[in-house]
């Protein structure tokens, strides 16, 4: 997930990764790993709604660069 960020922020411009990028890349890296039981399926839940329940429970690190920044404005 991590190397996926990297060249998810290299996309966007950045040499440098942000929490949003293995965000945005989760999904994909980790759809394939999830393997539904019967009763999961029978009620027609699927593994993108799995990986979103998770990342709703664990919260993003904070993003240090920002206070960085304001700081520098500010200066």
């Amino acid at each position: 997930m991590i190397e996926a960020g990297r060249a998810l922020a290299f996309l966007r411009g950045r040499e440098y990764v942000l929490p949003e990028d293995v965000l945005d890349v989760t999904p994909d890296v980790l759809r394939h790993r999830i393997v539904l039981s019967y009763e999961a399926i029978s009620e027609s839940i699927t593994p993108d709604q799995i990986i979103g329940q998770v990342l709703k429970a664990i919260p993003a690190p904070e993003k240090p660069l920002e206070a960085h920044v304001r700081i520098a404005a500010a200066g």
